[in-house]
Protein backbone atom coordinates (compact mmCIF):
# COMPACT_ATOMS: atom_id res chain seq x y z
CA UNK A 1 0.00 0.00 0.00
CA UNK A 2 1.52 3.37 -0.95
CA UNK A 3 2.16 5.79 1.85
CA UNK A 4 0.55 9.20 2.03
CA UNK A 5 3.04 11.70 0.60
CA UNK A 6 2.71 14.24 3.41
CA UNK A 7 2.70 11.93 6.43
CA UNK A 8 6.37 10.94 6.43
CA UNK A 9 7.70 14.51 6.49
CA UNK A 10 5.03 15.53 9.03
CA UNK A 11 5.83 12.69 11.39
CA UNK A 12 9.55 13.14 11.04
CA UNK A 13 9.35 16.86 11.73
CA UNK A 14 7.06 16.38 14.70
CA UNK A 15 9.21 13.60 16.05
CA UNK A 16 12.35 15.71 15.86
CA UNK A 17 10.58 18.75 17.29
CA UNK A 18 8.87 16.82 20.05
CA UNK A 19 12.15 15.28 21.21
CA UNK A 20 13.54 18.73 21.82
CA UNK A 21 10.94 19.39 24.50
CA UNK A 22 10.59 15.90 25.89
CA UNK A 23 10.64 15.17 29.56
CA UNK A 24 12.96 12.61 31.12
CA UNK A 25 14.71 10.54 28.49
CA UNK A 26 14.15 7.37 30.51
CA UNK A 27 10.39 7.62 30.00
CA UNK A 28 10.59 7.21 26.22
CA UNK A 29 12.15 3.70 26.14
CA UNK A 30 9.81 2.45 28.86
CA UNK A 31 6.73 3.56 26.94
CA UNK A 32 8.23 2.51 23.59
CA UNK A 33 8.22 -1.15 24.67
CA UNK A 34 4.44 -1.05 25.15
CA UNK A 35 2.36 -3.07 22.67
CA UNK A 36 0.04 -0.41 21.26
CA UNK A 37 -3.58 -1.24 20.51
CA UNK A 38 -5.34 -0.03 17.38
CA UNK A 39 -7.27 2.40 19.59
CA UNK A 40 -4.06 3.88 21.02
CA UNK A 41 -2.57 4.23 17.55
CA UNK A 42 -5.76 5.90 16.27
CA UNK A 43 -5.60 8.30 19.20
CA UNK A 44 -1.97 9.05 18.29
CA UNK A 45 -2.90 9.60 14.63
CA UNK A 46 -5.66 12.03 15.61
CA UNK A 47 -3.23 13.86 17.88
CA UNK A 48 -0.60 13.99 15.14
CA UNK A 49 -3.01 15.50 12.62
CA UNK A 50 -4.24 18.11 15.12
CA UNK A 51 -0.67 19.09 16.04
CA UNK A 52 0.36 19.36 12.39
CA UNK A 53 -2.59 21.68 11.77
CA UNK A 54 -1.51 23.92 14.66
CA UNK A 55 2.08 23.97 13.39
CA UNK A 56 0.94 24.76 9.84
CA UNK A 57 -1.23 27.60 11.12
CA UNK A 58 1.71 28.90 13.15
CA UNK A 59 3.99 28.82 10.11
CA UNK A 60 1.41 30.82 8.15
CA UNK A 61 1.01 33.33 10.99
CA UNK A 62 4.77 33.74 11.37
CA UNK A 63 5.18 34.60 7.70
CA UNK A 64 5.42 38.33 7.67
CA UNK A 65 4.57 38.71 11.36
CA UNK A 66 6.39 41.45 13.19
CA UNK A 67 9.31 40.10 15.20
CA UNK A 68 7.69 41.32 18.42
CA UNK A 69 4.66 39.08 17.94
CA UNK A 70 6.55 35.89 17.04
CA UNK A 71 7.16 34.81 20.63
CA UNK A 72 3.49 35.31 21.48
CA UNK A 73 2.36 33.30 18.45
CA UNK A 74 4.79 30.49 19.29
CA UNK A 75 3.64 30.49 22.91
CA UNK A 76 -0.02 30.26 21.87
CA UNK A 77 0.78 27.38 19.51
CA UNK A 78 2.68 25.55 22.27
CA UNK A 79 -0.32 25.96 24.57
CA UNK A 80 -2.63 24.60 21.86
CA UNK A 81 -0.34 21.59 21.38
CA UNK A 82 -0.33 20.94 25.13
CA UNK A 83 -4.14 21.10 25.11
CA UNK A 84 -4.29 18.67 22.19
CA UNK A 85 -2.03 16.20 24.00
CA UNK A 86 -4.14 16.45 27.15
CA UNK A 87 -7.42 15.98 25.24
CA UNK A 88 -5.99 12.78 23.79
CA UNK A 89 -4.65 11.56 27.15
CA UNK A 90 -1.05 11.82 26.01
CA UNK A 91 1.96 13.61 27.38
CA UNK A 92 5.12 14.52 25.48
CA UNK A 93 6.94 11.37 26.57
CA UNK A 94 4.12 9.10 25.41
CA UNK A 95 3.78 10.96 22.12
CA UNK A 96 7.53 10.71 21.55
CA UNK A 97 7.54 7.01 22.39
CA UNK A 98 4.81 6.27 19.88
CA UNK A 99 6.60 8.47 17.33
CA UNK A 100 9.77 6.44 17.88
CA UNK A 101 7.86 3.22 17.35
CA UNK A 102 6.22 4.58 14.19
CA UNK A 103 9.61 5.62 12.84
CA UNK A 104 11.30 2.33 13.64
CA UNK A 105 8.65 -0.24 12.71
CA UNK A 106 7.35 -0.25 9.13
CA UNK A 107 4.20 -2.23 10.00
CA UNK A 108 3.13 0.26 12.64
CA UNK A 109 4.15 3.14 10.36
CA UNK A 110 1.84 1.81 7.63
CA UNK A 111 -0.99 1.35 10.12
CA UNK A 112 -0.61 4.88 11.53
CA UNK A 113 -0.16 6.29 8.03
CA UNK A 114 -3.56 4.89 7.04
CA UNK A 115 -5.11 6.27 10.21
CA UNK A 116 -3.63 9.69 9.49
CA UNK A 117 -5.05 9.61 5.97
CA UNK A 118 -8.45 8.63 7.36
CA UNK A 119 -8.30 11.50 9.87
CA UNK A 120 -7.30 14.02 7.20
CA UNK A 121 -10.14 12.89 4.97
CA UNK A 122 -12.62 13.08 7.85
CA UNK A 123 -11.37 16.37 9.12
Amino acid sequence: MPSHPTFRPMAGSLFALSLLSAGPAAAVPAIASHAYTASELRNYAETLVAIVRVRQALATQLTGAPSGSRAQLESEAAAQITDILQRHDLDKAAFNAISARVESQPGIRRQVNQMVMDEVIRG
